[in-house]
């Protein structure tokens, strides 16, 4: 594969990352640009010619992507855990009865 396929293949799934709503696929636009990256960095920037600087500025969006993805996942882990520490320590009072260990299933 020439430089100007390989060049062309990485901005295409670059800009197909970008537009995905899905988290997932997102990621598996930027993973299958993983092949592509290797071969472009041993040719060097003059691969990209003058398109440098809005390479640069989608592999920003990309960043900042990630990070906003990253503060995501964990706000909902701590709002997990937060809810599982709150169930753990739930222990039934007055006037609710405790849970009965066994039921009684008829008809």
């Amino acid at each position: 594969m020439k430089d100007f396929e390989r060049r062309e293949e990485f901005v295409s799934l670059t800009v197909r990352a970008l537009r995905e709503e899905d988290p997932d696929r997102f990621v598996e636009c930027l993973l299958k640009r993983e092949s592509y990256i290797g071969s472009l960095l041993e040719d060097g920037p003059h691969v990209f010619g003058g398109e440098i600087e809005a390479c640069l500025q989608k592999e920003r969006e990309i960043l900042n992507r990630l990070e906003a993805e990253k503060k995501r996942i964990v706000q909902a882990l701590d709002d997990l855990s937060i809810k599982k520490r709150a169930f753990r320590a739930y222990s039934p009072r007055f006037p609710l009865p405790p849970m009965p260990a066994f039921f009684k299933v008829t008809g």
